[in-house]
């Protein structure tokens, strides 16, 4: 008698994680054409690498804006999206009014108010990027698999540190 529900919620999972990630893909390819940095961590890239993108699910996206923060807060803006929180001066989180999507936009990746994590900033302070095609065929912007790999493992470690983390990555 459990399943009908379960099968609904994993439905339900699954359409909503498929939508949010068309929307981020759309948002970071809007933002391309406007002049505007946006690089993604975590997330979508992370779902390219599962044989399906649901089984690799989250509740926002990640977004570093490391050359000019405010132009893509300006953006998401003007896209419909609004501030539904923020944890502090190196990241803001917004909301989109039509779709489910969530996004975190990052001036910093770490926390940057003297924590222990802080001085890992310095490794992603001009950070090399390149193309990276997923396979739906689109193209974003991501770090070098190098520094994204790095970035994965330093984000375990403050969570770590903070609160303990799952292995999904």
């Amino acid at each position: 008698e459990l399943f009908p529900e379960a099968k609904r919620r994993a439905t339900l999972q699954i359409m909503t994680q498929t939508r949010a990630t068309a929307d981020v893909l759309e948002v970071l390819s809007l933002a391309k054409e406007k002049g505007i940095s946006l690089i993604p961590v975590k997330g979508v890239l992370c779902r390219d690498l599962f044989p399906e993108e649901y089984l690799r699910p989250s509740g926002d996206e990640d977004l570093f804006a490391p050359e000019d923060f405010d132009a893509a807060e300006s953006f998401l803006l003007s896209q419909g999206f609004f501030v539904s929180g923020g944890q502090g001066t190196s990241v803001v989180t917004f909301a989109s009014g039509k779709t489910p999507l969530r996004i975190e936009l990052h001036k910093s990746l770490f926390p940057s108010d003297g924590s222990a994590t802080g001085e890992l900033n310095g490794f992603f302070a001009s950070p090399a990027t390149r193309e990276y095609i997923l396979r739906s065929g689109r193209a974003v912007t991501s770090l070098e698999p190098e520094t994204h790999l790095l970035y994965l493992i330093l984000h375990a470690y403050k969570h770590l540190i903070h609160s303990g983390f799952g292995l999904r990555q």
